[in-house]
């Protein structure tokens, strides 16, 4: 049986994805070349699971037992928050954590499918698997891999989290890859305050996310300037790439969606600093904050403080 390429995303709208493209898994050994250069330049800072399970990040067979089709989700966030001053919170994070959410909604569609084809057998992912996400993503049309290395679509710009699921069957219809949209426009590269970017791929080690979020231990003086700096006084992740990209401005321009921002996420700097980890554990156990826990917030904190003073 073939399943249906509209029912899905009629189930995909229905559960609070804005966007759902599907695309059939084939071959992609030859990305093996493009990690291996990037693993090589030491780009990946800490991150040392990109250098674990390659065969699985290539083959979501191995994932998922004789494996077809992947079907890519996308939710829009919308958030406007008032972080002019120290400290500032990435937008994405402003709420429960998207991984919870989206998995949940995720499991709901592949509940769904199994009512239509009994036999089926998947398994959602979000962040939670060694899956080339963005390469997926951009084979399934759902949108483009921008300068900054983010999916970015023409309707919700790359303010968006993705959602995977992995069936073992395949589709009557199959969504085909859409252009790069970016054309000459360097905008997140001029953006960029630590020349992350250069338009072909990333440099975490530079990259306030990833300093702020991934970079495990104490930071060096040289990367403490670099959030004093340059980090527009981010203490969880950084928008300024997504800030500067025209795609998300129409999109913030021309969507009403707009998210509500929990008032816990208080624009006060006192407030970080003096919080208690019972405080924070209770506040903010089910937020993407919870990744770096109060300790790390902490430290982004007096990283910043101790070169500025």
């Amino acid at each position: 049986m073939l399943l249906p390429n509209r029912e899905i995303k009629e189930i995909s709208s229905s559960n609070g994805f804005e966007l759902c493209s599907i695309t059939k898994i084939h071959n992609i050994s030859e990305q093996q070349k493009h990690i291996d250069k990037w693993l090589l330049s030491n780009y990946n800072g800490d991150m040392d699971w990109f250098k674990t399970n390659n065969e699985i990040r290539l083959n979501p067979q191995l994932l998922v037992p004789n494996a077809k089709s992947i079907i890519i989700c996308a939710k829009f966030y919308n958030p406007k928050p008032d972080f002019k001053t120290f400290p500032k919170i990435a937008k994405y994070a402003l709420g429960v954590d998207y991984h919870y959410t989206i998995r949940h909604y995720l499991t709901n569609i592949l509940d769904n499918l199994k009512t239509i084809s009994p036999n089926l057998n998947g398994e959602v992912y979000c962040d939670s698997a060694p899956i080339l996400e963005r390469y997926w993503a951009k084979k399934s049309g759902i949108g483009w891999i921008g300068k900054n290395g983010l999916i970015t679509t023409t309707k919700y710009g790359s303010m968006i989290n993705l959602g995977f699921i992995i069936i073992d069957q395949e589709l009557d219809q199959y969504d085909t890859e859409t252009d790069d949209r970016c054309g000459n426009c360097e905008a997140c590269l001029k953006a960029c305050p630590t020349g992350a970017i250069n338009g072909s791929t990333m440099d975490a080690r530079k990259c306030i996310s990833y300093l702020t979020i991934e970079h495990e231990g104490e930071f060096s003086i040289e990367q403490s300037e670099l959030l004093a700096t340059k980090s527009d006084n981010s203490i969880f992740g950084c928008d300024i790439c997504i800030d500067a990209c025209p795609w998300n401005k129409k999109a913030i321009r021309d969507n009403e969606i707009t998210h509500q921002i929990d008032d816990k996420f208080v624009n006060d700097l006192e407030y970080w600093q003096n919080i208690s980890s019972h405080k924070f554990n209770k506040l903010y156990r089910i937020t993407p904050l919870q990744r770096v826990k109060v300790k790390g917030i902490k430290r982004n904190i007096q990283a910043i403080i101790r070169i500025k003073q």
